[in-house]
């Protein structure tokens, strides 16, 4: 009959192999995917329009619903105002300070 500090030991030198074994073939693929001529998916690019187009459709949203009833913005109409009267388009000639 085998002992429990020998059991212990063989199941923990069992443990330690598949860790290494694992570790190994990580390792092994790393490298083949480091030498190989793999194509890599590139990144999705999405292009929106530029801030001065959406300045220009956000003015026009907010001069062609100006005194609807009730009003299609709601309570975010005043907020949105203040925050485009507020902020200079870009390449207004305007810079933040540095």
């Amino acid at each position: 009959m085998i002992s429990p500090e020998v059991a212990t030991l063989a199941i923990s030198v069992a443990a330690g192999a598949v860790k290494l074994g694992k570790r190994l073939d990580e390792i092994a693929a790393e490298e083949r995917a480091l030498r190989s001529n793999i194509a890599l998916a590139l990144p999705e690019v999405r292009l929106t329009p530029s801030d001065t187009k959406m300045r220009g459709a956000l003015a026009r949203l907010l001069a062609q619903t100006a005194g609807l009833d009730p009003d299609p913005l709601g309570g975010d109409r005043s907020r949105i105002k203040r925050l485009f009267d507020r902020s200079p388009p870009r390449g207004s000639g305007s810079r933040p300070a540095v």
